[in-house]
């Protein structure tokens, strides 16, 4: 009778495992030893402890044992929980398209310290379209077709060169989402091809600008390059305005890597600089 006895009271210790877990109403875990699985209440004590708790079985999804065995409570709260959990970190992956439109400041090095004007930032805008492929949650790739502006003002705000440029960036954008937000990185390259070069003068006491082709300017002496590349840098912001539309807001740093020409008046090695900032509106067109 007495071996019946301590039979039943190694019962528990198999019952209930060292090592439980209690998956509450509130996404919170709670490891713990259960001693009792009453009606209408869990009784448990933390790990290496010896006080008894308990807790209402209505602030408890699931049980999961020692030895495995998953115990559902709220079956309704356990979908959401897995549905959530398995989501968190992966996406399904996307394609976004939108328009883009901004400004940009730029300047071409080199050519300020070889002028006796002196240089200053050029200052004109710039638009065009952007997609992007978004693989996970936190990696997508972003390309744009731009209409880019770039160039330089000199002291004396009576001479320009304007360089207007179709510019094709390819970027790995990094994100790093909270709730509708979403900030991010760029970084990647751009190509474009000049389709206009052109001297802008001002003549004191009238009120126009006269454009002169650039390498039909008595200054230059060849024709401006046709093709330009260099690395981006730049940060960002989105906001998700639905589930399709989204926001966006970026500010970046191209620098050029290619010389450009000489110019007669100018003799250093020009290189492309420019500080573009733009708004878009971007549309999801697939889950």
């Amino acid at each position: 009778m007495k071996k019946i006895v301590f039979y039943f009271t190694l019962i528990p210790l198999f019952c209930f495992g060292q090592n439980d877990k209690l998956i509450l109403v509130d996404g919170d875990t709670l490891e713990v030893t259960l001693t009792e699985l009453a009606v209408k209440v869990i009784k448990y004590h933390h790990l290496n402890g010896d006080l008894n708790y308990s807790i209402k079985k209505n602030k408890v999804v699931k049980i999961i044992h020692d030895s495995g065995k998953v115990e559902i409570l709220n079956s309704r709260l356990a979908n959401k929980i897995n549905s959530n959990t398995e989501e968190v970190g992966t996406i399904t992956p996307f394609f976004q398209i939108g328009i883009i439109n901004g400004a940009s400041q730029s300047i071409i090095k080199g050519m300020e310290s070889s002028s006796t004007l002196g240089g200053n930032m050029l200052i004109d805008d710039l638009y065009g379209l952007y997609a992007q492929y978004t693989i996970t949650e936190r990696l997508s790739f972003k390309s744009k077709l731009i209409r880019h502006v770039k160039g330089e003002s000199f002291d004396d705000s009576m001479h320009e060169v304007w360089l207007e440029y179709y510019e094709l960036p390819v970027m790995a954008e990094f994100s790093f989402n909270k709730n509708k937000f979403d900030f991010f990185i760029d970084v990647g390259i751009y190509f474009s091809v000049l389709n206009d070069a052109e001297i802008k003068l001002y003549v004191q006491g009238g009120p126009f600008w006269f454009d002169y082709p650039l390498d039909e300017y008595q200054f230059a002496q060849n024709p401006y390059p046709s093709f330009d590349f260099g690395a981006i840098l730049g940060v960002g912001m989105g906001y998700k305005i639905s589930e399709r539309f989204r926001l966006l807001a970026d500010v970046s740093v191209e620098q050029g890597l290619s010389f450009q020409k000489k110019l007669q008046i100018f003799d250093g090695k020009n290189i492309n600089f420019s500080v573009p900032v733009s708004l878009g509106l971007g549309y999801k067109i697939n889950n």
